[in-house]
């Protein structure tokens, strides 16, 4: 994401990368750690861009795209545009809407 959101950040856009809990350190730290918690960590950087931008766009990569699709269900219109590559959509993703919408 790093790559990408410099990219972005160079072209003139105010971009938010956050490090979710966890991450960015060994296994210990990320096994301390789960869905709950990364989505935590993207919706504090969107709340945090929200309040400084008129429009905020949200973007993710494999697992980031899931939580960027989560991003755009709970934010609803507040979400200008959902940007995802290879998004992780398994069935067995706490992440995933079919997950904690279902009816069994």
């Amino acid at each position: 994401m790093r790559p990408w959101a410099a990219h972005l950040a160079e072209a003139g856009l105010t971009v938010r990368a956050p490090l979710l809990p966890g991450h960015g350190a060994d296994w210990r730290e990320l096994a301390k750690t789960g869905s709950t918690d990364w989505y935590g960590g993207a919706e504090r950087a969107f709340t945090e861009l929200y309040a400084r931008c008129d429009q905020v766009f949200v973007a993710g990569i494999s697992m980031g795209g899931c939580l960027a699709f989560r991003l755009a269900e709970t934010q609803g219109d507040r979400v200008s545009g959902l940007v995802v590559v290879n998004p992780s959509l398994a069935g067995d993703n706490a992440l995933s809407p079919s997950r904690r919408c279902s009816s069994t």
